[in-house]
């Protein structure tokens, strides 16, 4: 599970935990796991930290006071290390090679780009540079790579009501442009993560949560009745909360060892404009040939 990772209580194994946001996922790893070898990374400063989760320094508190308890009962030089400005894409310019048997990333997104056209590219980009660099830090005895993501976003056969491959995120692709491949998706278990204070922060970029599998609404729906313009809004927010309600699944990913089978067989898609010189085609008296089609793409 995602609280686990597939390991035992305890374990000395390298975990590398990245984009965590408000570090409330590592909090809830911790206490979970109780790991002994935690790096945990996030991409803003920790200025930027501040600033945009109001709660950030208390979580980063817990676990620095985690970090110390453990320290000293068990003489360790280190269980737990935070890094902030860590760039998920550029993790080999941080790590040496073939570190970590774990690197988390839960629910990765691009930042929102004001007025940009096709946001769904840049989630794309960004699973596909995460991979391509994880792969390079990531130990090949037995290391496995853990991302979560909503519902269709992954674009496997097995998330429930998959949006369609144009509409995914191509996480299949990503993996094997990464020369990996998906072993595994199975449904986050969102309860347990949110009773170890766990919340799917960085929706829009912001402190916002993505209402991961349906998470109880938290606004303030007395005040909003107060008005026709607070009913108004609090409709809205809650076709907004409606339209966010989705399941969280984790996808393992892992290096191809010639048993293990894909979940998914990955495919490519290619979209291809073709122009035709001739000025006597006009829209008017242009009648498409497939016959000519099909000699033309021979003859490429």
């Amino acid at each position: 599970s995602i609280l686990d990772l597939g390991l035992s209580e305890g374990t000395k194994d390298a975990i590398l935990v990245v984009g965590d946001g408000d570090f409330s996922y590592s909090r809830a790893l911790m206490t979970s796991l109780n790991p002994r070898n935690l790096v945990t990374t996030s991409f803003d400063t920790f200025q930027e930290l501040k600033e945009k989760y109001a709660h950030v320094e208390e979580i980063l508190n817990d676990l620095k006071a985690w970090k110390e308890k453990k320290e000293k009962e068990d003489e360790e030089e280190e269980r737990i290390k935070i890094m902030h400005g860590i760039d998920a894409r550029r993790l080999e310019d941080t790590f040496q090679k073939n570190t970590f048997h774990r690197i988390v990333f839960m629910f990765p997104q691009s930042p929102p780009r004001k007025h940009a056209r096709n946001q769904i590219q840049h989630h794309r980009a960004l699973l596909s540079d995460f991979l391509v660099s994880a792969r390079k830090v990531l130990s090949e005895d037995g290391g496995a790579i853990m991302i979560s993501l909503l519902q269709g976003q992954g674009g496997t056969t097995v998330e429930n009501n998959p949006r369609g491959h144009s509409n995914s995120w191509y996480l299949n692709l990503a993996a094997a442009n990464a020369s990996l491949l998906i072993s595994d998706v199975q449904k986050v278990d969102r309860e347990k993560l949110h009773l170890l204070g766990y919340v799917s922060r960085g929706y829009m970029n912001g402190a916002r949560e993505f209402l991961v599998g349906g998470d109880p609404p938290k606004d303030d729906d007395e005040s909003n009745m107060m008005s026709n313009k607070g009913k108004k809004n609090n409709n809205k927010k809650k076709k907004r909360k409606k339209k966010q309600q989705k399941e969280g699944w984790m996808h393992t990913i892992l290096i191809p060892d010639g048993k293990t089978r894909g979940l998914d067989s990955p495919e490519w898609y290619y979209d291809n404009s073709f122009w035709n010189d001739n000025q006597q085609h006009t829209a008017a008296n242009y009648t498409f040939d497939e016959e000519k089609f099909k000699a033309t793409i021979l003859e490429v």
